[in-house]
C-alpha cells in the first residue's frame, strides 16, 4: 500500500457493558484480516480518566443493572427527551473534561486520521475535541443497540453505523441528519459467520441430533428465574434437550451440575468460550436483550426469547425484535416454558421465525464500517 494512502486509525470502546468491547474488538479483527496496511489501535477509553475513575464508572453501572435496574431504567427513560438531554450534556461535558483529561490530552497528541466509537462516552469526549478544533479526525459512531438514546448524538459524527432502519429513524427523529447514517449492521466476531455442519457440532459436544435443543444464556448475569426455568423446561412432554450457559455463576452451575445427575437432557455450563458453536446447534436461544447477544443470534439464525431484559436499551432492543417477528419478550418463567413449548412442536412458526431473523441479520457489518472508514461508499 502507498505509504500516503495509509491511516492512523483508533477504535475506542468502554468497558462498561461487555457488547460495547466485543464490537470494537470485531471491528479491529476486521481491519487485521483485511490486510489493508493501515495503523490500527483499539482502546478503552475507561483506562485513560483519572485513576479510580474508570472503576467507579463500571461499579455504578453494573451495580444498579444487578441490584437497582428500575433506577437504571428511570435514569435511562427521563433523559432521553431533547430538552432535558440538552442540559444534561453540557453537565456531561463539563464532567468528562476533568474526570477524562487523560483521554483529552492523548486524542490531542495522536490526532488520528480515524476515530471509531462504540460507546457513547468516548463519542462525546472526541466529537467535543473535533468541535473545538482540537482533533481533526474522522469520526465514526457505532450504535450498539436496536433503538438509541439521545446519549448517542453528537455533533461533530461524521458517520453513525446503525443497526437496522428503526435505528436510523430513531437518530433522525433525535435531530441526526439522514445523510450521516449507514444501516449496516452490529459488527460481530467472524467466528460467530463461520458455520459447521450441525450433526457433527452435536456429536463433538454430546448431544443428541433428533431432539429440540434449548439455549439458555445469561446465568453468569444473575439472573433470576433461569433454574427454575431449566427444571420446568425438562419436565416438557417434548423431546428437549436444554444447555444452560452459568458463566461465572458458580452457585448455580454446582446446583444445575447436581440437578442434571437425574435429568441427563439438562447440561449445566460454566464460563465458555465457544458460545458461536452452542447457539450453532440450538433451536432457540433464551437471554437478555442486549445489543450484541441478539445481533449474534441472528448471526446464527436463531429465534430468541427475551427473558427478564433491563430496562433501557435492552426492553428496546426487545420491540424491535418482537417488531419483526423473530422472537419474544417476557418476565414470566411460564410464558418462556409455553413458548418454548409452541415452538418446538410447531414447525411453520419456527420456519417463519427463522425468516424472519434472516431479514434482521446483516453478518457484513465489519466490512461495512471498514468501508466507511475508507472513504468507500
Amino acid at each position: 500500500m502507498d505509504t500516503r494512502s495509509q491511516k492512523k486509525i483508533l477504535i475506542l470502546y468502554a468497558s462498561a457493558g461487555h457488547g460495547h468491547e466485543k464490537a470494537a474488538r470485531a471491528i479491529f479483527e476486521a481491519f487485521q484480516d483485511s490486510g489493508s496496511g493501515h495503523e490500527v489501535k483499539i482502546l478503552d477509553a475507561l483506562s485513560l480518566t483519572l485513576p479510580l475513575v474508570g472503576r467507579f464508572y463500571r461499579w455504578v453501572y453494573f451495580t444498579q443493572i444487578k441490584y437497582a435496574p428500575w433506577l437504571w431504567g428511570f435514569s435511562y427513560y427521563s433523559t432521553d427527551c431533547r430538552w432535558v438531554y440538552f442540559f444534561i450534556r453540557y453537565a456531561r461535558r463539563a464532567v468528562n473534561q476533568v474526570l477524562g483529561s487523560p483521554l483529552h490530552a492523548f486524542l490531542e497528541k495522536e490526532n488520528p486520521d480515524v476515530i471509531v466509537t462504540t460507546h457513547f462516552l468516548s463519542t462525546e469526549i472526541a466529537s467535543f475535541l473535533k468541535g473545538r478544533k482540537k482533533i481533526t479526525s474522522k469520526l465514526v459512531t457505532v450504535v450498539t443497540d436496536y433503538l438509541p438514546h439521545y446519549v448517542w448524538t453528537a455533533p461533530a459524527v461524521d458517520f453513525y453505523a446503525v443497526a437496522v432502519e428503526d435505528t436510523k429513524k430513531g437518530l433522525v427523529d433525535r435531530g441526526v441528519p439522514e445523510n450521516r447514517i449507514r444501516v449496516t449492521g452490529i459488527p460481530i466476531e467472524k467466528k460467530f459467520l463461520e458455520s459447521s455442519p450441525r450433526k457433527e457440532l452435536l456429536a463433538k459436544l454430546g448431544l443428541e441430533d433428533d431432539r429440540f435443543t434449548v439455549l439458555i444464556t445469561g446465568g453468569g448475569a444473575g439472573i433470576g428465574g433461569v433454574e427454575e426455568m431449566a427444571e420446568r423446561l425438562s419436565k416438557l412432554r417434548v423431546s428437549l434437550q436444554i444447555l444452560l450457559v452459568c458463566g461465572t455463576n458458580r452457585a448455580l452451575y454446582e446446583r444445575m451440575s447436581v440437578f442434571s445427575k437425574t435429568s441427563p437432557f439438562v447440561r449445566a455450563l460454566s464460563f465458555v468460550n465457544n458460545m458461536q458453536e452452542l447457539m450453532e446447534v440450538s433451536d432457540v436461544v433464551i437471554g437478555k436483550g442486549g445489543g450484541l447477544t441478539v445481533t449474534e443470534s441472528f448471526a446464527k439464525g436463531k429465534p430468541l426469547i427475551l427473558f427478564r431484559s433491563v430496562l433501557g436499551q435492552e426492553r428496546r432492543n426487545d420491540r424491535v425484535v418482537e417488531r419483526y417477528g423473530a422472537g419474544f419478550a417476557t418476565n414470566s418463567v411460564e410464558e418462556v416454558v409455553k413458548k418454548v413449548s409452541e415452538i418446538a412442536q410447531n414447525p411453520e412458526l419456527r420456519a417463519q421465525m427463522a425468516e424472519n431473523v434472516k431479514r434482521l441479520s446483516k453478518p457484513k457489518a465489519a466490512e461495512a464500517i471498514l468501508r466507511i472508514v475508507r472513504d468507500e461508499r
